[in-house]
C-alpha cells in the first residue's frame, strides 16, 4: 500500500469512512471487530461531507507516517504520550515520583502559597532525601522558578512552620538553583 499511497498511523481510532472528491462520504459501521462491514451510509449532504473532511484532516495531521510506526515497533520504541489527568491523588503520586529523575529536576512554583503547599506535600523533603541518599543522586541538577518572597508575614509563617514540623524541609536550605519570577503579589507598582 505504501507504494501507491501515503499511509499514516494513529492509535485508538475505531471508525471507518471514505470521502469521494469532497462530494460524498461513505460511513461504515462494524458491529464486532472481527466481523466484516455490517452497515454503511452513503450521502452527499454537504454539511456531513464537510464535517467528515474536517475530521479526516485533523486525524491526518495527528497521525504519523506508517514507515515511522513500523520502525518504532521494530526497535521497541514507546511513543510519546500526552495525557490529561484529573484525579488529584494520581497527580500527587506522579508529581512526587521525583526519584525517577536521573539528571535534572525542574520545578515551576508560581506563588508563595503554592510553595507552602509543596512543602506540606513533602516535595522539598523528598528532594533533600534524594540528594543525601547516595553519591549518584548528588549529580542531579535541581532548578526552581519561584516568586521572590520578601513578605514579613510569609517569613514569620515559614519560621513557625519549621518549628512546628521539623520533618518538612522548606526549600531555602537545599542546594537548588533558584530563579525569581514576578507575580502579582511581588510586582511593585511604579507611578509616573
Amino acid at each position: 500500500m505504501t507504494e501507491i499511497s501515503e499511509l499514516r498511523h494513529l492509535d485508538g481510532i475505531r471508525t471507518n469512512f471514505g470521502i469521494d472528491d469532497g462530494k460524498q462520504i461513505l460511513l461504515h459501521g462494524v458491529s464486532q471487530e472481527k466481523d466484516p462491514l455490517s452497515q454503511a451510509i452513503q450521502t452527499s449532504f454537504k454539511g456531513l461531507v464537510e464535517a467528515q473532511q474536517y475530521m479526516f484532516e485533523n486525524l491526518w495531521n495527528k497521525a504519523i507516517p506508517v514507515i515511522q510506526k513500523i520502525k518504532e515497533i521494530e526497535k521497541g520504541i514507546k511513543p510519546d504520550v500526552i495525557e490529561t489527568i484529573t484525579d488529584p491523588i494520581k497527580i500527587q503520586k506522579l508529581y512526587l515520583n521525583l526519584r525517577s529523575a536521573a539528571t535534572e529536576i525542574m520545578l515551576f512554583i508560581p506563588t508563595a502559597n503554592t510553595m507552602n503547599h509543596q512543602a506540606d506535600a513533602g516535595v522539598f523533603g523528598l528532594l533533600k532525601e534524594m540528594l543525601e541518599e547516595n553519591n549518584t543522586n548528588k549529580n542531579i541538577k535541581i532548578r526552581v522558578l519561584a516568586p521572590r518572597i520578601n513578605n514579613h508575614h510569609h517569613n514569620a509563617g515559614q519560621q513557625q512552620h519549621q518549628q512546628n514540623n521539623q520533618n518538612t524541609l522548606l526549600p531555602f536550605s537545599l542546594p537548588i538553583t533558584w530563579r525569581n519570577i514576578e507575580t502579582d503579589s511581588t510586582t511593585n507598582l511604579l507611578l509616573l
